[in-house]
């Protein structure tokens, strides 16, 4: 099916298809992970976080107690083309604190954490 050549058989026609990665998608190893940012206090308390999947669909996801920066959950049925999803929770990075939130952090400092 590819370019005709005078003195032979037409080649092989290549394709390449290319997945945009957005939304802190990338593909790994044949999987397709999504980085879902979360906040320090709910990877150490636990929590809930709402995503987009690539299909389009808003899924909420429990955060389980304890979790830590580049754990994974496997979400079958919403990755490509229906395939499962590799979640990955990374840290929700602030570029601002409230004095609240500093000296909360600062208390917390002061326990040993």
């Amino acid at each position: 099916m590819g370019h005709e050549h005078p003195q032979g058989e037409p080649g092989d026609l290549l394709i390449t298809i290319r997945l945009d990665a957005e939304e802190g998608r990338r593909w790994e190893g044949g999987k397709l992970v999504q980085e879902v940012p979360v906040t320090y206090s709910s990877m150490i308390l636990g929590g809930k976080v709402r995503i987009t999947t690539p299909l389009g669909k808003r899924v909420q996801i429990d955060i389980p107690q304890g979790t830590r920066i580049g754990d994974r959950r496997r979400l079958a049925g919403h990755g490509h083309d229906g395939g499962p999803l590799d979640v990955e929770f990374v840290l929700k990075e602030t570029k601002t604190f409230t004095d609240e939130q500093l000296d909360a952090v600062k208390r917390l400092s002061d326990t040993g954490l």
